[in-house]
Parts: structure tokens; sequence; C-alpha cells
């Protein structure tokens, strides 16, 4: 009886502990994405008082900026939500807030391989077109199996049926393609950006020094995806609630699946960063040479750079 008693009292414990932290987690989430939204406010007015850049890149609502804020709220919403959902005391709550939470780290997934993809299709691109076509075939599909688990998983959530193992069952399946197709995603281009690092070492004239940029990064963020989605993977396992060590191992990968988005964030605002710096010493260059070219009679040649709308 006292040895029962003893390991519900850690059980609690654990518990309580875990409480804990998720809510630290939801309170640093959030202070982290007040900083981010301000670092990304930076550079968008950095960009817009520079004239050197084009009228349609010094735009606030270009796709990069959009998806950098919409992913900062949805990990913001995640996290937050997530803890009403342990600080909860009604039944109704508990579940809405935790659907909730599910809808946005869905979504938060879908961004992140769009902007991903917004980043580095140039690159994949140039290293393998039929490598891009998978890709956007991938593209197309994972947003319909986000769907497919939501639904399923809301099912099992909301419908007061008698056997409700079917619909979990289901909506864990999905939730499996889901973390297969976004792995594969990941390692396809880590694969394309070192193929395409490789071939700029070989060859030259491939050099493109924010293609290079975006290789590097695409490399980073990809890794900080990856270890995102295997936290993800812990919700998949058949839980004993009442195992104290399955209850800390379950904590730990809740503060990585809500912290390595910030992040994965913080990354690409840094490539942002590094894209900014790069086209101003690209504009420096070009302002460089055609002062030369006034002071000679032989006209100077210079190798256009690789630019898209999409870098900004």
């Amino acid at each position: 009886m006292n040895s029962t008693s003893n390991s519900s009292a850690e059980l609690q414990r654990v518990l309580d502990q875990q409480s804990n932290q998720i809510s630290i987690v939801a309170w640093v989430v959030l202070g982290v994405s007040i900083l981010q939204i301000a670092l990304l406010a930076v550079l968008i007015v950095k960009e817009r008082r520079n004239h050197t850049f084009k009228s349609r890149q010094r735009k606030v609502a270009t796709p990069v900026n959009l998806y950098l804020l919409s992913m900062i709220v949805c990990n913001t919403l995640g996290s937050s939500l997530f803890n009403q959902y342990w600080k909860g005391t009604a039944a109704e709550t508990e579940i809405i807030t935790y659907i909730l939470s599910y809808i946005f780290s869905a979504c938060l997934k879908v961004m992140i391989m769009h902007f991903s993809w917004n980043r580095g299709w140039f690159v994949i691109e140039t290293v393998s077109t039929l490598a891009a076509k998978t890709f956007r075939v991938v593209l197309w599909i994972f947003p319909v199996t986000q769907i497919c688990e939501i639904a399923l998983y809301s099912c099992y959530v909301f419908l007061n049926v008698a056997d409700w193992r079917p619909y979990l069952t289901s909506a864990n399946s999905f939730a499996v393609l889901n973390a297969i197709q976004l792995v594969l995603f990941d390692l396809g281009s880590i694969l394309c950006y070192m193929l395409y690092l490789r071939q700029v070492r070989l060859h030259a004239q491939l050099d493109s020094q924010r293609l290079i940029i975006v290789a590097n990064y695409g490399i980073v963020t990809a890794v900080w995806t990856l270890i995102w989605i295997v936290s993800s993977l812990s919700d998949l396992v058949n839980w004993d609630f009442n195992d104290i060590v399955q209850e800390e191992e379950d904590s730990a990968f809740i503060l990585l699946y809500y912290l390595v988005p910030s992040v994965y964030i913080f990354t690409q605002l840094c490539m942002k960063y590094a894209l900014y710096g790069q086209k101003m010493a690209d504009s420096h260059q070009k302002k460089t040479a055609v002062a030369s070219a006034k002071g000679n009679t032989a006209p100077s040649v210079t190798r256009p750079s690789v630019t898209t709308g999409r870098y900004t």
C-alpha cells in the first residue's frame, strides 16, 4: 500500500514538474517570438530605406516576410495553447485548446516545407530538374495529408463513440506519413544543397554568393527540421501514463518540439540578413565596375549575378 502511494506521489511530482516546464517553454517562446518580430521589422526597415534595391524588393509584404511572420505566430500560438491545455480544468477547454494547438503545429509544418522550397527552389532546380518536380508534387500532397490527420484526430477527440480506436489509428498513420514526407523532403534538400556546393567548387562559372548562402543555411535549417520531426514522433509512442521514466522522456521531447522551431526561425532570420549583406556587396561591386568602366576606353564586362525576388 505504501509502495503504491509513494509511486503515485512520485508520478504526480513528475507531472507537476512537466507542467511547470511547459509553462516556462511557452513564456520563453513568447519572449523569443517578440524578439524575432522586432528583428524582422528592423530588416524590413533596412531594406525599405535602401534605394539600391528594386521597388518590389523594398515591399513589406513579400512572400519571405509573410512566411516568417506567419511561422512566428503559429509557433507562439501552438506553444501557448498547449500550455493552456496542461493548465486547463474543464474537459471542454482542454479538448479545444489541444486541438487548436495541434492545428497551429500542423500549419507550422506546412509553412516550413513551403518556405524551404521558396528559399531553395533555384538551387534544387540547378542540381536536378527531376528532384524539383518531385518536391513540387510533395508540396501539393503534404497539406492534404495534414488536413486528413487533423480531421481524423478531431473525430477521435470530439466524437462520443464506443469504438474510437480506428480514428486514432488512422490519425497516427497519417502523422507517420506526414513525418516521412518532411524527413524525405529535408534529406533531399540537404543532398541537393551539398551537390550544388560541390558543383561550385568544381565549376567556377556556377559561383553565386547568394545561392551559396542559401545552400549553406538550407543545410542547417533542414537539420533543425529533422530534429523537430523526430521530437514530434514521440506522441505516437504507446504511453504508459503510470510510468515515471516515460513521463520524464516525454517532457524532454516536448521541450524540443516547441523550442526547435524558434531556433529554426532565428536561423532563417540570419539567412535573410546574410542575403541582405550580400545584396549590398553586389550593389557596391556593380557601382565600382561602372566607375572603372567610365575611366577606361574599353568596355568592362561583368558577369551578372543570379537574383530573384524570392530571396528578399
